[in-house]
């Protein structure tokens, strides 16, 4: 998973308040999901990390080095979608060293299917598609994505845009808005897609959801939602945590964040093991005025895990940030605090594999400008620990 940085009217209140009415009651403990794990089947330790030699990618015992690809998106079995830029992909496989090249944009994580929202840059009238391709890159089905309901005076002023894509238990679900400068025009919700692109229709209309999050054993779909407000992609607000039905596309439940958590806490990563939801937090800190210093840093604070006991925070989260493999196997990212080369502290970071409680050094870092490329980090695994 890589490590990545992110006025309401009368109206707007009353379809907020019939969009939280339509979801499910706040419970103070995760409920049990219906859908079957997909096995990772990693094999310790398996990473991508920046190198001045290229990508450096490891899956147990198969290494790999890659100058001319950037970044890895992780699939089942420890293979890896390459890509570079929007120009060239490949999938790597560790069983065989070899990478096959694939016509594909960058997707988001894929368990058991890549899904696309294409053309990546639309162009003319032609409508938005959902492309679905299996886990070898083949195209499987496609089907036209709703456009945006407008008078016919203001149709080229108004264009819906389609930002995510996750697929779960065969069905695939979109967040959308309307991206327009006429304030009539400001509607936003998720878009289900039945298998196959059959059964299209909208599901939590009205719930201002800010992002999709796709467990990393494709087991349960959750949202990060505005508690008030119209969603936006910047701005700091506080948050809830939405579980979804992939049957219907109903909000199973609602979880308030912990206690300890305040709107300036970016929410970095979400998954669910079995019946325990993780949230990984960070915070950007700035300098009070006239002291000297970098001019921001990024603060770590902490994976915190809902049970049927309530929130806590792992041990030593706040510390470093880590991705299971396996029962005795996790990748451990150690924040860098450096002061020269116009890094941002709190941003890079140092990799160890953590077997049965043994650290050993990776050699690479989370981000690397080798001049021609920049390369990117991308760790699979899970927040917390198998069960």
């Amino acid at each position: 998973m890589r490590l990545r940085s992110r006025t309401t009217s009368a109206v707007a209140l009353v379809l907020l308040a019939s969009g939280l009415a339509s979801c499910g009651g706040d419970t103070d403990s995760p409920v049990a999901g219906e859908v079957d794990p997909v096995p990772l089947d990693l094999a310790a330790p398996t990473y991508a990390l920046a190198t001045r030699d290229g990508l450096a990618l490891r899956s147990g015992e198969a290494r790999s080095t890659f100058a001319d690809y950037t970044s890895a998106e992780w699939l089942p079995g420890g293979r890896a979608l390459l890509g570079r830029g929007w120009s060239k992909r490949g999938i790597w496989d560790p069983a065989t060293g070899d990478v096959t090249p694939v016509r594909l944009g960058d997707p988001n994580r894929s368990v058991t299917q890549i899904s696309l929202v294409e053309p990546a840059h639309p162009k003319g009238d032609d409508p938005f598609q959902l492309v679905a391709y299996d886990l070898d890159g083949d195209e499987q089905w496609r089907v036209n994505l709703p456009e945006a309901e407008v008078a016919p005076e203001d149709s080229e002023d108004v264009e819906r845009m389609y930002k995510s894509a996750h697929t779960i238990d065969g069905a695939t679900f979109l967040y959308w808005y309307d991206n327009s400068e006429l304030e009539e025009y400001d509607d936003y919700g998720i878009l289900r897609v039945g298998p196959e692109g059959e059964d299209i229709k909208q599901v939590l209309e009205d719930v201002p959801v800010i992002a999709l999050w796709l467990a990393a054993d494709g087991s349960s779909l959750l949202a990060t939602r505005r508690v008030s407000g119209d969603p936006c992609g910047g701005c700091q607000v506080t948050q809830q945590l939405v579980e979804i039905d992939p049957k219907d596309g109903t909000a199973l439940a609602t979880y308030d964040l912990p206690e300890a958590y305040d709107e300036n806490w970016d929410v970095r990563e979400v998954d669910k093991v079995g019946a325990r939801i993780a949230v990984r937090f960070e915070e950007t800190e700035f300098p009070e005025p006239g002291t000297r210093g970098p001019w921001q840093w990024l603060e770590q604070r902490g994976t915190w895990v809902l049970d049927e006991d309530g929130w806590t925070m792992v041990e030593d989260s706040d510390e470093e940030v880590s991705w299971w493999q396996g029962a005795a196997d996790r990748i451990v990212a150690v924040p860098l605090e450096r002061k020269g080369g116009g890094r941002i502290p709190g941003h890079d970071f140092a990799y160890w594999w953590e077997h049965d409680g043994e650290r050993t050094r990776l050699r690479g870092l989370t981000q690397l400008d080798a001049g021609r490329r920049y390369y990117e980090a991308s760790i699979p695994g899970q927040l917390l620990a198998p069960e």
